[in-house]
């Protein structure tokens, strides 16, 4: 079995330090994860698999509005309705990791 992690990053620009300042004044209810250690760049988390604690095996309606907690050491889906509010906002890429359970 392989864990994923998927993030986006805003094309052309560091995408947490400022987007969460925005993100915050249009959106206060938008819950994310910006990890900066990944490739020396800042990303957004939409996807991050650790050791199976969340059951991904779920309704239409917890993808569209995501589940778990979204943190550095938590399993957590961000929400269709997020993504799609996020990448509505600017050029945003998307990098899909893939480890095996061991790392």
């Amino acid at each position: 079995r392989q864990l994923q992690d998927y993030r986006f990053k805003k094309v052309n620009a560091p995408a947490c330090p400022s987007f969460e300042k925005i993100a915050k004044l249009l959106n206060p209810n938008l819950r994310f994860y910006c990890d900066n250690s990944f490739l020396g760049e800042n990303w957004i988390v939409i996807q991050q698999r650790l050791d199976g604690s969340v059951d991904f095996n779920r309704s239409w309606a917890d993808y569209r509005d995501g589940f778990g907690t979204a943190s550095n050491s938590t399993e957590f889906w961000l929400g269709l309705e997020a993504m799609h509010w996020i990448t509505n906002q600017a050029e945003y890429g998307l990098v899909v990791q893939l480890k095996g359970e061991k790392g």
